[in-house]
């Protein structure tokens, strides 16, 4: 596995790439909140819908974007996130996926994206059949191991190889702040047999858990192999170039991961 992913600007606007996905020409980033048109608490590059941010900030914020990696918004397509492990194959561009924390294609020119404040974005690309995936990895989806669900979907859609799959892990909530009570921890004794990733606090009610620890081994359970794994290592709760949902209590834009072949 690597870790640390690279900081690029546009105009202003500040996102980061993934080395291994770099390395093999894939047009793809990670957005941060800095260098975008939208004021307040969405204070700038808010990418979310439906948060009541300026229509035309909003669309100022996804022309920088789509400039900065150089794809045709016109055929954007948007997951419609619901913490489940849901995916969809893209075959032509649709804005919205109604119900899906996934989607995937190995249509060229189809910019993939999802959207993120704390939860765990993750890229996929396979260069032998040349197929994409952008993933939502909530806790909970996290927890029920969305990351190898989308891999057993694009086996069976497209017959990717996992051993063949790059896979970045952009910024999220890291191990240093995501906290959980018992009732989330069950929720992760139902997956994982090992989950040592998890500690206990000295208050007997409140655990940390890694969650970047939690995929990465899922995405290597699922076949991918840990070089082919890239970590960005960067909590988007503890830096505030990123949005993130427990920080901002509640009040909070998103970024958007996106990836196009």
């Amino acid at each position: 596995m690597h870790k640390g992913f690279i900081h690029k600007t546009y105009e202003g606007m500040e996102y980061l790439v993934s080395p291994l996905l770099e390395g093999e020409g894939v047009r793809h980033c990670f957005t941060t909140r800095l260098g975008g048109y939208s004021e307040d608490h969405l204070e700038s590059l808010n990418l979310g819908l439906g948060r009541g941010d300026d229509e035309e900030a909003l669309r100022k914020n996804y022309e920088k974007v789509a400039l900065a990696l150089g794809f045709n918004i016109e055929n954007l397509s948007v997951t419609k996130q619901v913490h489940e492990t849901r995916s969809a194959y893209i075959k032509a561009p649709r804005l919205r996926s109604e119900g899906c924390d996934a989607l995937f294609t190995d249509k060229c020119g189809i910019p993939l994206m999802s959207y993120s404040a704390d939860c765990i974005p993750v890229l996929m690309y396979d260069k032998k059949k040349k197929a994409a995936a952008t993933v939502h990895s909530g806790w909970r989806g996290t927890a029920a191991k969305i990351c190898a669900a989308v891999i057993s979907d694009m086996k069976n859609e497209l017959g990717i190889d996992p051993g063949d799959l790059i896979c970045a892990i952009g910024p999220s909530i890291g191990p240093c702040c995501f906290q959980i009570k018992s009732d989330a921890v069950e929720v992760f004794l139902k997956n994982f047999e090992n989950t040592d990733f998890i500690r206990p606090e000295g208050d007997n009610v409140h655990y940390k858990a890694d969650i970047w620890e939690a995929v990465c081994r899922t995405l290597k359970e699922a076949g991918v192999r840990d070089e082919n794994i890239d970590l960005a290592a960067e909590c988007s709760c503890c830096n505030d170039i990123y949005f993130s949902c427990r920080r901002q209590k509640g009040r909070f834009g998103a970024m958007g991961a996106f990836i196009e072949l």
